[in-house]
């Protein structure tokens, strides 16, 4: 298993970054699960999307591929300065309900986390006490503070860790295989199924990617682990 993370430069991430460098040799492909953190993860993997929606009708991509977007904001604006995705060219590239996890942190949660979280070990190391007062909750983004993006990390570890499970083994099962090898399209397409890419894309100028980017990958480390899976980790930051 080989955990690497590409900086696409620049502070600029496009879908022809992202999509360079994850595929083996012309015509081979591997299985991938694509993970979009904060609106800058929203806004790459939306660009993406609809460059498959408009080559493959309507598609956002192959069998073998899955998306997930992690916010604590799931407004409908793409992160990139569409406002109201659903009035624009995106709209049918848009993020389906099972592509989605809300990591906002309502306000009693907030409150709980510096009453009684403090005394947690996984959190007392690095959570600064300080920050309570900052925002009362986290439902609209991290504000720019990499504490709060990495507290969503652990407030929605569990949910997210099995959304991501299953979508690994999507990628892998016999429903997918059979769409590859039924769609005349991906005929000459070899898939490498031993293998799986996972690919991270975040900002680190913000909150939620920034806080949040190097938990993700490790917790995909260790699911590889646990499920034998050959897996190939790769950011785009």
């Amino acid at each position: 298993m080989a955990a690497e993370f590409s900086k696409a430069g620049d502070g600029e991430m496009t879908s022809e970054k992202v999509w360079e460098g994850l595929t083996p040799p012309a015509g081979s492909m591997r299985p991938t699960v694509l993970i979009g953190l904060g609106g800058s993860g929203k806004a790459t993997l939306l660009r993406l999307r609809k460059r498959f929606v408009d080559a493959f009708d309507g598609e956002p991509g192959f069998p073998i591929m899955r998306y997930l977007w992690i916010d604590a904001d799931l407004s409908p604006g793409d992160g990139g300065g569409v406002t109201d995705i659903n009035n624009s060219p995106y709209r049918a590239a848009n993020f389906r309900p099972e592509e989605r996890r809300d990591a906002s942190i309502p306000g009693h949660t907030f409150v709980t986390f510096f009453n009684n979280g403090m005394e947690q070990q996984h959190l007392t190391p690095w959570l600064d006490p300080e920050l309570y007062g900052k925002l009362g909750a986290v439902d609209a983004g991290a504000g720019q503070i990499r504490q709060f993006g990495r507290l969503q990390f652990f407030h929605i570890y569990p949910d997210l860790r099995a959304q991501v499970l299953t979508m690994m083994s999507d990628v892998l099962n016999a429903s997918a295989k059979a769409r590859m090898d039924t769609d005349p399209r991906l005929k000459d397409v070899h898939v490498e199924w031993g293998k799986i890419n996972v690919v991270i894309c975040a900002s680190i100028a913000g909150g939620t990617g920034s806080g949040m980017f190097l938990d993700t990958a490790f917790m995909v480390r260790e699911l590889a682990a646990q499920m034998g899976f050959d897996v190939s980790i790769t950011g785009y930051l």
